[in-house]
């Protein structure tokens, strides 16, 4: 029987982007605040749009957490 322990280090990874996105979105907001606000729109956004994507050409469901083996 296999056991997924991926759950942790998917997180992990998550936070770890989130860490790297913010230093851009930071020093944008040092230059100004118009291009900080729109770094965090335009990432934002970009994320969003990938992630549509890629549910939309591989016909994810909306929400695959309720698939993943629960233990």
């Amino acid at each position: 029987m296999q056991y997924q322990c991926n759950l942790v280090t998917w997180w992990l990874s998550i936070e770890m982007f989130y860490h790297f996105v913010s230093i851009v979105v930071i020093i944008a907001l040092l230059h100004s605040a118009k291009k900080g606000i729109f770094a965090s729109l335009a990432i934002g956004g970009g994320l969003t749009a990938v992630s549509c994507y890629l549910h939309y050409a591989n016909s994810y469901p909306p929400n695959m957490l309720p698939t993943l083996l629960q233990r």
